[in-house]
Formats: structure tokens, C-alpha cells, sequence
């Protein structure tokens, strides 16, 4: 129920985010807030948008995937097999999977040609400028744009892990 209700706050707060809330990027200098998360919703929005870009949106495609999830576990209560132990590797090869497909997307946004002009540090974020110029200083710009597709597509198939 936590899940669900973080869920749609999330959902909420990064639908409404307003480059004209007071946040940790700007102010306004206007008291009304526009965020449907109120003034805590304006600011943790726009600091998931500062730190991530549009890739806060993963966040919120993984928390709905919690959920879903979660709902598949307990359907799956009855079948036979279900109190087999679980190896104790598997618990880390979801978050990793999550955290490669991340940063790879937030590194591509930020090499894109949109640039995310109405977001606090453009497409990507502060993190995606981070890991697009690192890589693009490496391998140049079609060795860094290869690299992230590959984090955003091969490397991120541990997500689908059982």
C-alpha cells in the first residue's frame, strides 16, 4: 500500500513539476505553488529532474513495476515451487540491472539533441553530463553514444532475471 501511494505521489509531483515553483534551482519570488505535491513535491521534483533529467521518469516505470510485481507474487502464493530458496545473488541482480539501464539513459539524454531546456541541468542531468562527457572524452562521441546504447540495452537485461 506504501508502494502505491509513493507511486502516484511520484507520478503527481513529476507530472506538475513547474519551472515556476520555488525549488533548490531557482526561486520565484511567487508564494503560489503549482506542484500537485505542494511545496515538498516542487522541490524533490526538481531535484529528481536536477540529479537525473527525464530519466526520473525510470523511477517512476520502476515503481510501478514494484508494484506490478509484487501483485505477481502474491497470485503466484498457491503454485507449486514458490518456498524454493531464491540463491542469494539474485537479490542484487535486479538493482544493478536498474542502476546500469539508468545511467546509460540519463548519458544519452544528455548527448541527445533535445536538450531539456524547461529542466533544472538539461535532458540527462547533472549525472548524465557527468557520465556523456567522461565517455565522450574516452572514446569520442560515437564510442560514448555505442557504450550507453549498449548500458540501455544489452547490460540492462539483468532486470529480466528470475
Amino acid at each position: 500500500m506504501c508502494l502505491l501511494v509513493f507511486s502516484i505521489y511520484l507520478f503527481l509531483i513529476l507530472v506538475s513539476h513547474s519551472g515556476a515553483d520555488d525549488s533548490f534551482s531557482h526561486e520565484s519570488g511567487s508564494s503560489a505553488v503549482r506542484n500537485f505535491g505542494g511545496a515538498v513535491g516542487a522541490h524533490l521534483s526538481d531535484l529528481l529532474f536536477f540529479i537525473a533529467g527525464y530519466s526520473a521518469y525510470a523511477l517512476l516505470g520502476l515503481s510501478f513495476f514494484m508494484l506490478w510485481r509484487a501483485r505477481k507474487l502474491v497470485d503466484a502464493i498457491d503454485l507449486p515451487g514458490f518456498n524454493e530458496p531464491m540463491p542469494k545473488w539474485i537479490a542484487w541482480v535486479r538493482p544493478i540491472g536498474f542502476m546500469i539501464l539508468w545511467l546509460g539513459l540519463m548519458g544519452l539524454e544528455s548527448l541527445s539533441i533535445f536538450k531539456g531546456t524547461a529542466l533544472p541541468a538539461g535532458a540527462g542531468g547533472v549525472v548524465g553530463q557527468t557520465i556523456s562527457g567522461v565517455f565522450q572524452q574516452l572514446l569520442g562521441l560515437s564510442g560514448a553514444v555505442l557504450l550507453l546504447l549498449l548500458c540501455t540495452s544489452r547490460l540492462s537485461t539483468f532486470n529480466a532475471a528470475k
